[in-house]
């Protein structure tokens, strides 16, 4: 399985669409991007839970991933930003 490079390829770039996790999916996987699972690791915070929608954040690595869930539309989204605390390396 192919996971999306959460670091180079989404952090910054704001909310993006993503698609549920497919059922074949591994518990890890909160959506996917184009095609390629999102994993994420332990749920830091949920924003909202309701009947209308679904927003939490996870930590994975020295990201934070933000899942949106809009019941009502059955949009999804995804938002990538580096983790408070990590300083950004520079070579």
């Amino acid at each position: 399985m192919v996971t999306v490079k959460i670091g180079d390829e989404l952090c910054g770039e704001g909310w993006v669409a993503a698609d549920p996790p497919l059922q074949r999916d591994d518990g890890s996987v909160v959506a996917r991007c184009n095609g390629h699972p999102i994993k994420a690791g332990f749920r830091t915070e949920t924003v909202e839970d309701s009947d209308e929608e679904f927003h939490v954040i996870y930590r994975t690595g020295v990201y934070d991933v933000e899942l949106h869930l809009d019941f009502l539309t059955g949009e999804t989204e995804i938002k990538v930003e580096r983790a408070e605390g990590y300083a950004t390396q520079t070579a």
